[in-house]
């Protein structure tokens, strides 16, 4: 499924990349979709650090660092628990 960038669990999301220093796309539909893939392989039980590495494929703009940022904050601010 696709993320809302515009739902309250997105616009925190992207809040939250911005703050940490994560460069996301202007409207935030790639990073939510991001998102969506991370909460699904989280609760699959996939290795934080495994889907780390893979999101730069997914999302270009961010490096290995700010990818495991982006993991670190989906599971607080987007994945519903």
């Amino acid at each position: 499924s696709q993320g809302d960038p515009l739902s309250e669990r997105g616009t925190e999301f992207l809040a939250a990349l911005r703050e940490a220093g994560v460069p996301t796309s202007q409207g935030g539909a790639a990073e939510t979709e991001a998102a969506e893939l991370v909460c699904g392989e989280l609760a699959d039980g996939v290795d934080e650090a495994r889907i780390a590495r893979a999101l730069p494929a997914s999302l270009p703009s961010v490096t290995r660092a700010e990818a495991a940022d982006l993991v670190d904050i989906a599971q607080e601010t987007y994945c519903t628990t």
